[in-house]
């Protein structure tokens, strides 16, 4: 462990002056207008819960407010972990469980981070996540609609970090939070850890290099 001084970030809570600051250059950044309540809200919820990490994660989560978003239904947790839950609990609404729990996991049980290419292949290679995309039918070609993976990947890029990796760009969370709440969420069962780690094994041991049968 290490334990010289110079080797550790002190993180600070944002001050009110801070986050009123970076919500105005949050929102102008991303061409985004809010509506006064949404504003009092936003600002309110990051009052609460003044780290960073929080106020940019709840940010993200207000660009998908429309001016129309009924307010009193949203859940807006004061803590990381809940809100993470409430993104996912999101995704799954939109997109269906078995693909987000799965594309959840597969970056959560990377070591280093895994491309673009390579989370588009294991979903592909991954039957459970083929029925649930094409749930009444057989498909011609064995792979996610490649617009269902963009629209999904593009949800989740507030979240994701690229790096690089064995000279590869990859992808893995922003926050180990989101690392934290995946794995109590989907992985708390032994067996589902141990048969997801085998299906990045098999992909990774090129034994699907010639496709599945």
């Amino acid at each position: 462990i290490v334990k010289e001084e110079g080797n550790f970030f002190d993180i600070q809570k944002l001050s009110s002056n801070d986050i009123n600051y970076i919500v105005n250059q949050f929102m102008n950044a991303n061409q985004k207008s809010l509506t006064s309540e949404m504003r009092q809200l936003l600002i309110s919820k990051c009052q609460a819960c003044p780290w960073p990490a929080y106020v940019n994660t709840v940010m993200l989560l207000s660009l998908t407010w429309k001016s129309f978003t009924d307010l009193s239904n949203c859940n807006i947790p004061t803590a990381m972990n809940e809100l993470i839950a409430i993104i996912i609990e999101n995704l799954e609404k939109k997109y269906g469980k078995i693909l987000m729990q799965r594309l959840l996991i597969y970056i959560t049980l990377s070591r280093k981070g895994l491309t673009e290419a390579e989370l588009e292949d294991i979903l592909s290679c991954d039957d459970e996540v083929l029925r649930a995309v094409y749930p009444n039918r057989e498909p011609t070609v064995h792979r996610i609609p490649t617009l269902l993976w963009i629209r999904v990947r593009n949800e989740l890029s507030p979240f994701l970090d690229e790096a690089f990796a064995d000279g590869f760009s990859v992808l893995r969370w922003k926050f180990r939070n989101f690392s934290e709440v995946i794995r109590k969420r989907y992985l708390s069962n032994a067996d589902d850890k141990t048969e997801l780690h085998s299906v990045l094994a098999d992909y990774f041991s090129d034994k699907w290099k010639d496709g599945k049968p």
